[in-house]
């Protein structure tokens, strides 16, 4: 048996007794369930917490790296934002395993990786998340060159409103250089169709086509992959397929797209970093795909 049908039959074991519907209870269970499943290689990794990229109190990032970094190849370096429905979340969920063990999972294979908090709605509504993520990455990006005194390749990566708030981060401008790739993970990429959030994206329906990202993840010369959770809400998966049919409408480069069987809407991010992950290789194998050619440059 593979590693993804093994981990997926016994992510669907310890599942059987937890609903798929998104809810803080299930939330908790399915931390719970999955819990156990967690490696233990921080003796493998150094950590620096609460680092700043902005002025605003939730600007801070934790950053992960290998105890020895070795070589001159560039540096390829994980981004990863939370999500909490944009109101709520961290990089650190009390009591549980996330996100810190995205950081370990990272920085045990050989990679630089930050965990972010970013500016929560009803205070802070869009593009303000899209924006936390640029600035979070130019100043990652800095910070990992300091450290490591090489070059830089950058992949953001979130889930549900983290999700969304990488595809606004690469589509409403230019994405810094440094972004090689960027991986959605459940998340929410056309606002004309059901109930976005309006604690975040406000009561204007007019407006919600000028804040989806659908178009320019279509259009995007950063190479994305997608993933969806077996048992995510359907919604959710119809938003994953939109973002990769308009790439084969206007003919760019395929995005990658994953299935992540056995899962719900919140065990994904259990995976990397323990013993039944299938999705940690996936994103592997994406971001070690030669770069084509370099992006333009912005500042």
């Amino acid at each position: 048996m593979n590693i993804a049908a093994q981990g997926s039959t016994m992510v669907r074991q310890a599942l059987r007794a937890v609903s798929a519907t998104p809810s803080p209870d299930n939330f908790k269970a399915t931390v719970a369930a999955l819990q156990g499943f967690q490696l233990d290689n921080a003796g493998a990794v150094r950590v620096d917490r609460d680092l700043a990229y902005g002025s605003d109190a939730r600007q801070v990032f934790d950053w992960f790296e290998p105890v020895q970094l070795h070589g001159d190849a560039p540096l390829k370096v994980l981004l990863f934002v939370h999500g909490g429905g944009f109101v709520g979340g961290a990089k650190r969920e009390p009591h549980t395993p996330l996100y810190d063990n995205i950081g370990l999972w990272a920085a045990s294979h050989g990679l630089g990786a930050a965990t972010i908090n970013y500016r929560l709605a009803p205070g802070h509504q869009w593009p303000a998340g899209g924006d936390d993520v640029l600035l979070a990455a130019r100043q990652i990006a800095a910070h990992a060159r300091q450290l490591a005194r090489r070059q830089i390749q950058l992949y953001l990566m979130g889930h549900s409103a983290g999700a969304v708030h990488v595809a606004t981060a690469i589509t409403q401008g230019p994405a810094p250089v440094d972004v090689c790739g960027a991986i959605l993970i459940s998340g929410f990429y056309n606002n004309t169709v059901g109930k976005p959030s309006t604690a975040y994206f406000g009561e204007r329906p007019e407006l919600h086509e000028a804040q989806s990202s659908l178009k320019g993840l279509a259009l995007t010369d950063v190479p994305l992959f997608i993933a969806v959770a077996e048992h995510d809400p359907q919604g959710i998966q119809a938003h994953a397929a939109a973002v990769v049919k308009a790439r084969s409408d206007t003919g760019k480069p395929p995005a990658q797209f994953a299935v992540l069987d056995g899962n719900n809407h919140y065990s994904t991010m259990l995976l990397p970093n323990s013993s039944i992950d299938f999705l940690g290789p996936r994103i592997l194998e994406f971001i070690s795909r030669p770069i084509s050619s370099p992006r333009p440059t912005t500042n």
